[in-house]
């Protein structure tokens, strides 16, 4: 709230949350993506890749940091071809 308003919430939260819940509707915060996770694309030309979550966007897509030849190379793909490194 401010000055007695709602203040939406930065893009990309609820797209995060609603991804994170099951066909319940109850919300697994073990599933949460942040920035600076490290993450794993499953699906797709970059399959088994490791990289960093850098932001979550809208509409199920995120943008990630892979790591391919030493080298931090930005992507944006969605989030249903991720899974969390643990």
């Amino acid at each position: 709230m401010s000055k007695g308003m709602p203040v939406p919430a930065p893009h990309g939260v609820i797209e995060s949350l609603i991804a994170a819940t099951d066909e319940d509707g109850i919300l697994h915060s073990d599933i949460l993506l942040r920035p600076g996770q490290r993450i794993r694309v499953i699906d797709g030309p970059f399959s088994e890749q490791l990289g960093v979550l850098d932001h979550v966007g809208s509409a199920g897509a995120v943008k990630i940091l892979l790591d391919i030849m030493n080298r931090s190379i930005p992507i944006t793909i969605d989030r249903d071809k991720l899974s969390i490194v643990s």
